[in-house]
């Protein structure tokens, strides 16, 4: 017995979402070098043994939990890059004088 159509849609849309198909960040994630992908999992915390096998999947492959510390890490590094960049900005008038 197959489930009707829109119910069947939705299903094939859920799975889609689970597997990352839908995640707007998935290719940018595949299109980095591996050594970026190095980086970011070891900013997650990934154990260094698990690093380099982790660093070949693509992101749909990535377990979900991890995909998701991976782009809260980005988000804070991002921001924090925003602020610090900001805080340079805010110094340009400041250099050259004595302090």
């Amino acid at each position: 017995m197959s489930a009707p159509a829109n119910v069947q849609a939705a299903l094939d849309k859920c799975r889609s979402i689970l597997k990352a198909e839908c995640d707007p960040f998935a290719p940018t994630w595949n299109e980095l070098q591996r050594q970026e992908r190095q980086f970011w999992l070891g900013v997650s915390k990934v154990p260094k043994r698990e690093i380099f096998a982790l660093s070949l999947k693509s992101w749909a492959d990535l377990p979900g939990d991890l995909r998701c510390v991976i782009k809260n890490n980005l988000y804070r590094c991002a921001k924090r890059a925003q602020e610090l960049l900001g805080a340079a900005d805010a110094l340009k008038g400041y250099e050259g004088r004595a302090h």
